[in-house]
Protein backbone atom coordinates (compact mmCIF):
# COMPACT_ATOMS: atom_id res chain seq x y z
CA UNK A 1 0.00 0.00 0.00
CA UNK A 2 2.86 2.44 0.73
CA UNK A 3 3.17 5.27 3.20
CA UNK A 4 -0.05 6.45 4.81
CA UNK A 5 -0.36 9.86 6.44
CA UNK A 6 -3.30 11.04 8.49
CA UNK A 7 -3.88 14.80 8.50
CA UNK A 8 -5.41 16.16 11.68
CA UNK A 9 -7.41 19.34 11.32
CA UNK A 10 -8.54 21.10 14.50
CA UNK A 11 -12.26 21.50 15.21
CA UNK A 12 -13.71 24.85 14.15
CA UNK A 13 -14.23 25.91 17.76
CA UNK A 14 -10.58 25.35 18.68
CA UNK A 15 -8.67 28.59 19.13
CA UNK A 16 -5.37 27.32 17.77
CA UNK A 17 -5.80 26.19 14.18
CA UNK A 18 -2.79 23.90 13.71
CA UNK A 19 -3.05 21.29 10.96
CA UNK A 20 -0.55 18.45 11.26
CA UNK A 21 0.30 15.29 9.42
CA UNK A 22 0.92 12.05 11.26
CA UNK A 23 2.44 9.03 9.51
CA UNK A 24 0.81 5.70 10.35
CA UNK A 25 1.70 2.15 9.41
CA UNK A 26 -0.14 0.21 6.74
CA UNK A 27 -1.20 -2.23 9.46
CA UNK A 28 -2.80 0.52 11.53
CA UNK A 29 -4.56 1.91 8.47
CA UNK A 30 -5.99 -1.53 7.64
CA UNK A 31 -7.03 -2.06 11.28
CA UNK A 32 -8.85 1.29 11.35
CA UNK A 33 -10.65 0.46 8.10
CA UNK A 34 -11.62 -2.95 9.46
CA UNK A 35 -12.81 -1.42 12.72
CA UNK A 36 -14.74 1.21 10.75
CA UNK A 37 -16.43 -1.53 8.74
CA UNK A 38 -15.92 -0.04 5.29
CA UNK A 39 -13.49 1.71 2.98
CA UNK A 40 -13.59 5.50 3.21
CA UNK A 41 -15.59 6.96 0.34
CA UNK A 42 -13.38 10.06 0.24
CA UNK A 43 -9.99 11.10 1.52
CA UNK A 44 -11.48 11.40 5.01
CA UNK A 45 -10.63 8.34 7.04
CA UNK A 46 -12.68 9.52 10.00
CA UNK A 47 -16.11 11.10 9.98
CA UNK A 48 -15.82 14.87 10.29
CA UNK A 49 -16.13 16.02 13.88
CA UNK A 50 -17.62 13.00 15.58
CA UNK A 51 -15.29 10.87 17.63
CA UNK A 52 -16.84 7.47 16.97
CA UNK A 53 -13.49 5.69 17.02
CA UNK A 54 -12.42 7.33 20.27
CA UNK A 55 -15.78 6.54 21.88
CA UNK A 56 -15.60 2.88 20.82
CA UNK A 57 -12.00 2.48 21.94
CA UNK A 58 -12.71 4.13 25.30
CA UNK A 59 -15.60 1.70 25.80
CA UNK A 60 -13.27 -1.24 25.09
CA UNK A 61 -10.55 0.17 27.36
CA UNK A 62 -12.83 1.13 30.28
CA UNK A 63 -12.71 -2.27 32.06
CA UNK A 64 -8.91 -1.96 32.04
CA UNK A 65 -9.04 1.57 33.53
CA UNK A 66 -7.41 3.09 30.45
CA UNK A 67 -8.37 5.67 27.81
CA UNK A 68 -7.26 6.41 24.28
CA UNK A 69 -5.06 9.14 25.72
CA UNK A 70 -3.22 6.45 27.71
CA UNK A 71 -2.52 4.74 24.38
CA UNK A 72 -1.07 8.01 23.11
CA UNK A 73 1.27 8.21 26.10
CA UNK A 74 2.26 4.56 25.65
CA UNK A 75 3.02 5.04 21.97
CA UNK A 76 5.14 8.10 22.76
CA UNK A 77 7.13 6.03 25.24
CA UNK A 78 7.56 3.19 22.72
CA UNK A 79 8.77 5.59 20.02
CA UNK A 80 11.19 7.24 22.45
CA UNK A 81 12.54 3.86 23.54
CA UNK A 82 12.99 2.96 19.87
CA UNK A 83 15.30 5.93 19.40
CA UNK A 84 12.97 8.71 18.24
CA UNK A 85 14.30 12.02 19.55
CA UNK A 86 12.36 14.52 21.61
CA UNK A 87 11.95 17.03 18.74
CA UNK A 88 10.69 14.30 16.38
CA UNK A 89 8.30 13.07 19.05
CA UNK A 90 7.12 16.63 19.71
CA UNK A 91 6.28 17.06 16.02
CA UNK A 92 4.64 13.63 15.83
CA UNK A 93 2.40 14.40 18.81
CA UNK A 94 1.69 17.96 17.66
CA UNK A 95 2.97 19.63 20.81
CA UNK A 96 4.16 23.24 20.68
CA UNK A 97 6.30 22.84 23.81
CA UNK A 98 8.88 20.05 24.33
CA UNK A 99 8.09 20.12 28.06
CA UNK A 100 4.64 18.74 27.24
CA UNK A 101 6.20 15.97 25.17
CA UNK A 102 8.65 15.07 27.94
CA UNK A 103 5.73 14.47 30.32
CA UNK A 104 4.42 11.83 27.89
CA UNK A 105 7.55 9.70 28.13
CA UNK A 106 7.88 7.08 30.83
CA UNK A 107 11.35 5.71 31.47
CA UNK A 108 11.53 2.42 33.35
CA UNK A 109 14.08 1.95 36.13
CA UNK A 110 15.39 -1.17 34.36
CA UNK A 111 16.25 0.92 31.30
CA UNK A 112 18.04 3.54 33.38
CA UNK A 113 20.04 0.85 35.19
CA UNK A 114 20.91 -0.85 31.91
CA UNK A 115 22.23 2.42 30.44
CA UNK A 116 24.19 3.23 33.59
CA UNK A 117 25.82 -0.22 33.45
CA UNK A 118 26.70 0.20 29.76
CA UNK A 119 28.17 3.65 30.41
CA UNK A 120 30.37 2.40 33.25
CA UNK A 121 31.92 -0.57 31.41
Amino acid sequence: MGDVTVTFKPPKQKRKKVVRDCPITDELYELILKFQGNQPSSNNLFKSTDSWLQQKLNKILKPFSHTTHDLRHGRATDLNNSGMGLVELQNFLGHSDPKTTSRYITVKNEEILSKVKRATK
